[in-house]
């Protein structure tokens, strides 16, 4: 049975609230890629406003990270949050995979720092989210 790390969701004041939402699996299959982060920046009717940056600030050391940008379902919004709706729609994001080495069995870190474009009034502003992923490889 396979456990899921939640990263947490930010929510902020203003026009628009970047959505956090990253799975890591506690556990996953050695040799196998997996998707351990995804965000994306969307208005009020879900359609999108921004698609954040994200850097890689500590590499894993017993695998490789691919960061990219795809279509995904913004579910971190909780009830209480006017883009809960846009759960089920498709939405522009950015994502990253995780795939060990081969062979590597054991626990792995990364640690990303994800930059949200979001626009409160009419001023543009930038705003940093540090995460740290852990993985257990079995």
């Amino acid at each position: 049975m396979k456990r899921w790390l939640l990263i947490p969701v930010l929510a902020l004041a203003g026009c628009t609230t970047p959505q956090i939402y990253g799975l890591a699996p506690q556990s996953i299959e050695a040799g196998k890629t997996t998707n351990v982060y995804h965000a994306s920046e969307l208005h009020r009717d879900c359609s999108v406003l921004s698609i954040p940056d994200i850097e890689v600030t500590s590499h894993p050391k017993h695998g490789t990270l691919r960061v990219f940008r795809t279509k995904l379902r913004p579910s971190g919004y909780k009830p209480d949050n006017l883009r809960y709706k846009c759960r089920t729609r498709l939405v522009d994001g950015i994502a990253v995979e995780y795939t060990p080495d081969p062979g590597f069995t054991g626990t792995d870190k990364m640690a990303l720092t994800t930059t949200f474009h979001h626009v409160t009034g009419e001023v543009p502003r930038d705003f940093r989210e540090s995460n740290t992923i852990s993985v257990d490889v079995q």
